[in-house]
């Protein structure tokens, strides 16, 4: 529903913005609510959602030209943007754990040092 009063918005009043933002930016909202479709079990934070869907949007605005012809690019882009959200987070949230893991695994190839 959100999706369609953003673009009926930008379709009733074209030069609100630039021509460009006009084009885009329903598109843009369109793909970031396929990341909003995300089940809560899968991500629990709305701040990794927020960070998908800018995410998301870097890699729309800046490599859109990419997927020209691909049908399903919204959907792939979405795709992509939350799972590396998601690895990023990760990564993150097991820092010690994987710190760990790597000097244990340098102690044993290496040596400890003495």
């Amino acid at each position: 529903m959100l999706s369609l009063i953003v673009g009926l918005f930008f379709y009733a009043f074209p030069n609100v913005l630039n021509g460009y933002l006009t084009e885009h930016l329903p598109i843009v909202f369109v793909g970031t609510s396929f990341i909003g479709m995300v089940s809560a079990k899968t991500l629990k934070s709305y701040t990794l959602l927020a960070i998908a869907g800018t995410l998301f949007t870097g890699i729309y605005i800046t490599k859109s030209h990419v997927f020209d012809g691909y049908g399903g690019a919204l959907g792939a882009l979405a795709f992509i943007a939350l799972v590396t959200t998601m690895g990023f987070a990760f990564v993150v949230s097991n820092s010690a754990k994987i710190r760990r893991k790597v000097v244990l695994v340098w102690e044993t190839v290496f040596g400890s040092g003495e």
